[in-house]
């Protein structure tokens, strides 16, 4: 019998025991201060009176809620605190095998203020738990970003690179999750997300077995939401410049409550003008002669995403909640390259070498759209906190894609080659992606928790490439040598088994994930099939000591597949120029990742150490033909990658009014392969520096000055130049409260350039790349509407994270 049978056998037979446990008490409230307004993360503490032992506490959410549940009835003493406010204590509070609501608690203002700077406690920008680290957005160090993109630049360790691609520690890409459900984000709707909307954001770098064997860092965003009745939101509009272009922006969201209903919505709209300028240089050397290949290219890129998200969770009863989201993306996207090459041939003995300019136009249009519908069921069984969660995905992926290509040939050139002067490309694609996935969390004791889950998922693409040439009696007709269909059908069983032990002091989590994964890629045009039918086993282990409350030291392990994606098999070739073009590989193999951490955590400084090695790692790399002078960029699987890094987080409060961040990231990459004949071992020592300034000014003003630095590296066959920026930005509470004003300077002073370059065999290649990273913005954001106290309905048992997600 196969392993998931098993897994599914033992899972139902798990829940068919559970035995129903008696109600026990429950008590919740709301804190404000004496204007009414919430009061954010003070600690509410309550003990039992006849037996002190008998305590429980939790922070009050962003609204000023708190919920504590599992309690035995009896009398009970209630503290609440906050600094900046006078403590609240009621020694005599009832409990009994209901709910009790307390209503609305009022602290007095206690505050000292700072010249004009009233500074109240606040939690941590950043706390770090085991495996996590989560920011909390509310913390004035993130007042200046406007959106999610802006929060994540501010995050330690993530790295944001112009084409809005995240990377953590400088390598690893993270799988964005909203609310616990894997959403793939893209940089558009993540500008569009507006940071009002976001409570936390937890930061996993080595994610466990319990998530997808491809995601090895997440990013989990949680939205507020508003457990109190009514109708809250906010709205945002902005303007940005930069040194060519102008765009804007638009958007809002907002949450209704009912007793039952909770209704949640966003949308946003963007403008966007982005260019860049590339100057590169390739150099074919024979034994007659040596031709230099030197290009000058300008790219505009026009963007106009509108992204959505619905969400409509019902709670069954105050245990089980079922929900439906939404959420898609439309774009229309138009990008121009001018792009003019010279080529310098030097013939052995000739006194003056003869220049040829080749000018290439290329035109392309975008217009995808996007569709994902998610539908949950969670639900807590007994007043432990055994919970059981099943999701239904399903994504629609559309793209409409054109190419047009033309080059202006001299009669000599023509000749030489044979590529059309006009390129017409279509490159139409749907991908639908289908998943089942149940979770069941058995918590045993207070020490002890153990989690099951399954998941199906399948795959598939169809992608097209139709090219369509200037005929020599003037019309198009199809060039059947650069068109090609090709289908993508993937299939993948999925199970794990984790168990998360507490002892004293340390808390030890293990777990193992197995998948199967069945592929099958179909080239139509060529008649080529290729089949893929593997097994992959997926430990993780993660391991904490807390030696007090201000250090610790945590280890982590965990295995990690990369399957090759569909873009990457698909064999087509993509043209840039005459002589340039990309292509995939059918014949990919899946790549492995094993990924060891040490950190040290002493106050709020983080030390850590990372190892890692990649196994038949994917890349593209460079393959020239010095006959024809054509070079082409292929996918293949390298050898072996290896990483060692040291990096440290501090955060520091030099004063009430300025705080800071620095994380510095010092690594060693190597790469070895044999590839195409030869062999290569690229190997360098790098460091990145990401610095950030906040200021609390007088009269409720916000500045931050951040800064960053990459030295040169290497990143498998190809090495670069150091690089860096520094901005600015300002933020301001404004309709006493209700709205806010932030503006940001990306890279005032221009300094952004990038430059990469690679030498393997014949191949000697060079780009320098000139980016729009210098852009001016402002956002104004407005919240509206309000919300009574009623309340609230939750899910008995769930920590508070997960109904803070609510």
């Amino acid at each position: 019998m196969k392993v998931g049978t098993h897994i599914w056998i033992s899972f139902w037979l798990v829940l068919g025991m559970l035995n129903g446990v008696n109600a026990q008490s429950t008590v919740n409230g709301i804190v404000h201060d004496g204007k009414g307004k919430p009061v954010e993360f003070a600690s509410v503490v309550l003990t039992l009176s006849t037996d002190s032992t008998q305590t429980k506490g939790m922070l009050t959410d962003t609204l000023g809620g708190f919920d504590l549940t599992g309690l035995r009835p009896g009398i009970y003493r209630l503290h609440i605190s906050s600094v900046g406010f006078s403590s609240y204590d009621n020694p005599a509070i009832q409990l009994t095998d209901s709910t009790t609501q307390l209503g609305e608690i009022m602290l007095l203002d206690d505050a000292k203020l700072l010249q004009d700077v009233v500074v109240r406690g606040e939690r941590p920008a950043v706390e770090r738990s085991l495996g996590k680290l989560t920011l909390n957005v509310s913390n004035s160090f993130f007042k200046t970003a406007a959106s999610a993109f802006e929060v994540l630049k501010r995050a330690p360790g993530l790295r944001i690179d112009p084409q809005g691609g995240i990377t953590i520690k400088g390598s690893v890409t993270p799988i964005v999750y909203i609310d616990g459900k894997q959403l793939p984000l893209t940089a558009e709707e993540l500008k569009n997300l507006p940071s009002e909307d976001i409570e936390q954001v937890e930061i996993m770098s080595n994610a466990s077995a319990q998530y997808d064997g491809e995601t090895r860092a997440v990013i989990n965003i949680k939205l507020k939401r508003d457990k109190t009745l009514g109708l809250k939101g906010s709205s945002y509009m902005g303007v940005s410049v930069n040194r060519n272009y102008g765009g804007y922006e638009l958007g809002g969201s907002a949450t209704y409550k009912t007793k039952k209903f909770t209704y949640y919505g966003r949308a946003g709209y963007y403008e966007g003008n982005d260019f860049l300028r590339e100057v590169g240089q390739r150099i074919v050397q024979t034994t007659s002669e040596r031709s230099v290949f030197s290009s000058d290219a300008f790219t505009h890129w026009k963007n106009r995403p509108l992204s959505y998200q619905a969400t409509i969770d019902y709670s069954i009863t105050k245990n089980h909640l079922v929900g439906i989201m939404a959420r898609g993306l439309t774009n229309s996207q138009n990008d121009l390259t001018d792009n003019t090459t010279r080529i310098t041939t030097y013939p052995t003995g000739a006194a003056t070498p003869p220049q040829i300019d080749l000018p290439t136009e290329t035109r392309t249009t975008t217009l995808p759209t996007n569709l994902a519908v998610d539908l949950t069921y969670r639900g807590t069984l007994n007043s432990k906190g055994d919970q059981l969660s099943v999701n239904l995905d399903y994504a629609h992926y559309q793209t409409a894609k054109t190419q047009t290509l033309r080059t202006h040939y001299t009669g000599d050139l023509i000749a030489s080659i044979s590529f059309p002067s006009v390129l017409l490309g279509q490159f139409p694609s749907t991908i639908s992606i289908q998943s089942l996935k149940a979770d069941y969390t058995n918590v045993v004791d207070k020490t002890l928790k153990i989690d099951l889950g399954a998941k199906l998922s399948q795959t598939k693409s169809d992608n097209e490439l139709i090219y369509d040439t200037l005929s020599v009696a003037g019309g198009l007709v199809r060039d059947p040598r650069r068109s090609n269909h090709f289908l993508y059908n993937e299939h993948i069983i999925a199970a794990y088994a984790l168990v998360e032990k507490k002892l004293r002091k340390t808390s030890v989590e293990a777990a193992l994930r197995v998948e199967n994964t069945v592929a099958e890629g179909n080239s139509l045009t060529l008649d080529n099939v290729v089949k893929r039918n593997f097994i992959r086993w997926l430990p993780s282990l993660q391991v904490q000591h807390k030696f007090d409350e201000e250090h610790s030291l945590s280890f982590s392990y965990a295995r990690k597949l990369r399957r090759p994606t569909f873009y990457e098999l698909n064999p087509f070739q993509f043209y840039s120029s005459p002589f340039e073009y990309s292509e995939g590989n059918p014949f990919l193999l899946p790549a492995t990742r094993s990924s060891t951490e040490l950190a040290y955590t002493l106050k709020e400084i983080t030390l850590t150490a990372t190892y890692r090695v990649d196994r038949n790692l994917v890349a593209q790399m460079p393959i020239q033909n010095d006959i024809t002078k054509v070079i082409r960029y292929t996918r293949t699987n390298l050898d072996k990658s290896q990483l060692v890094a040291f990096d440290v987080t501090a955060p520091l409060t030099i004063r009430k009014w300025w705080k800071t961040q620095h994380s510095v990231i010092a690594y060693y990459t190597r790469t070895t392969s044999v590839f195409d004949g030869g062999s290569f071992d690229n190997r360098a020592w790098s460091f990145i520096l990401n610095g950030q300034h906040v200021f609390s000014l007088p009269h409720g003003y916000t500045l931050e000055w951040a800064y960053d630095y990459s030295a040169p590296s290497a990143s498998q066959f190809y090495r670069s130049i150091a690089y860096g920026t520094v901005s600015f930005s300002l933020q301001k509470n404004v309709l006493k409260g209700a709205g806010s004003i932030q503006a940001n300077f990306a890279d005032a002073f221009n300094l952004y350039r990038e430059k990469f370059y690679g030498i393997f065999q014949d191949v000697n290649v060079s780009t320098t790349q000139t980016r729009n990273i210098q852009q001016a913005s402002v956002r104004f954001t407005y919240n509206f509407g309000r919300s009574t106290f009623s309340g609230r309905s939750r899910v008995s048992g769930s920590s508070d994270e997960e109904n803070r997600a609510r």
